[in-house]
């Protein structure tokens, strides 16, 4: 067995038994260019713990159920033991359990040298995992902790990324929900929602997939819930239908801001309907990062995405990476201490989501100047006609 195959063991160890009793609520594997074709260690990120001159990035992050432990694993074969101890004890500073996954079994000096050290031991075989030891869960030092914990917020954001450019698509589930709600129903069972919806909303793109999307988006901004197969109105749903339009008028604001040519944003049309994007996309992290960043530069100062880059990982390097460029692409763009080198970057390693659909969406809420998007896709994106400015 090499450190590939310990990480796939213990991948599907974790997937299936959890740790401390709780099953995993998330796990990604490091972005290091070995492990991107293994599909098995999907999905792929990078997470750094930066220090002083130096940053770290563990073979595997993960958070339990409880949705408050962190966890982190070094892996190897059966060489670097000690240094595997070392790298897991550094891993201590930013998460509350850290454990070494190697091949076979450690002696029983190298045990004891984890335990002191308060790092776990995965046993790995090639047809089973065994959890030699395991500390308790301590308390990481809060900085690193709260730097871990924005990344995994990040991520949990940028997983659920919107799919459309246009909020009204997403925007329309609140008074939607109303009127469903008003009819004496009570939770929507998706079949029947996508009908009632189409009704009322009826530029809502043809197709399951597309409905699907757009009500991930409006449970993104916290308008519905989804359980299941089951669709319920959220508190703020309910406020929120009392301040958009209804579905009708949305239908009409959809096709306006489509027409060949505008130049209009959902803001300009109705600035109600933008004053409560924004405030929505407020408890958003990727878009409060963004608008935080350009609120550091100034408002009316038109910059290129490089240039915004530049001023977001001033304030987080390692959300910065996060936010604009695909995480597959991390560790190829990235130095040791997780510096960005540009000379490196190609257009395919931006993150399209960022510039596309959230660009549109926070162009839409007008908090930010109706700049053309830098392109449709990767493949045609030009960075440096990419610009953004905040109004």
């Amino acid at each position: 067995m090499n450190e590939r195959d310990v990480l796939q063991q213990t991948h599907h160890y974790l997937t299936t038994q959890g740790l401390l009793g709780m099953p995993v609520l998330e796990l990604y594997t490091d972005a290091h260019p070995t492990l991107l074709d293994t599909p098995a260690l999907r999905p792929f990120q990078r997470f750094t713990l930066a220090f002083d001159g130096f940053a770290v990035h563990p073979d595997l992050v993960g958070r339990l159920r409880d949705g408050e432990t962190t966890f982190a694993i070094e892996a190897k074969g059966d060489t670097d033991l000690l240094k595997g101890i070392a790298q897991a004890e550094i891993y201590r500073h930013g998460f509350h359990l850290v454990l070494l996954a190697c091949m076979g079994t450690l002696s029983r000096d190298l045990v004891t040298l984890a335990r002191q050290r308060q790092v776990g031991v995965l046993a790995v075989y090639p047809d089973r995992v065994n959890l030699i030891d395991m500390p308790p869960p301590h308390l990481p030092e809060l900085r690193h902790a709260r730097h871990i914990r924005s990344q995994l917020q990040a991520i949990e954001t940028l997983t659920r990324s919107f799919t459309f450019n246009m909020p009204t698509h997403y925007l329309c589930f609140a008074p939607i929900m109303r009127m469903w709600e008003h009819a004496g129903y009570g939770a929507a069972p998706l079949s029947a929602l996508e009908a009632f919806t189409r009704e009322q909303y009826p530029v809502l793109p043809i197709g399951s997939t597309s409905f699907r999307s757009a009500l991930s988006g409006a449970a993104k901004l916290s308008l519905v819930q989804i359980q299941g197969q089951q669709v319920r109105q959220t508190f703020l749903g309910r406020a929120i239908a009392d301040l958009v339009p209804d579905p009708t008028i949305l239908t009409m604001l959809h096709r306006q801001l489509t027409k060949r040519g505008t130049n209009q944003t959902l803001a300009s049309l109705s600035p109600t309907t933008g004053a409560v994007l924004r405030s929505l996309l407020n408890a958003d992290p990727i878009a409060r990062f963004i608008i935080d960043t350009l609120t550091m530069i100034g408002r009316g100062q038109a910059i290129s995405m490089p240039t915004l880059i530049v001023a977001a990982a001033e304030r987080d390097k390692a959300l910065a990476t996060l936010v604009f460029f695909n995480p597959e692409t991390a560790a190829h763009i990235t130095d040791d201490q997780g510096q960005l080198i540009w000379r490196l970057i190609q257009p395919q390693h931006y993150r399209s989501t960022t510039f596309m659909q959230y660009k549109s969406i926070l162009k839409h809420a007008g908090a930010i100047a109706p700049h053309p998007l830098g392109g449709s896709s990767t493949k045609h994106y030009d960075p440096h006609r990419d610009l953004w400015e905040l109004l």
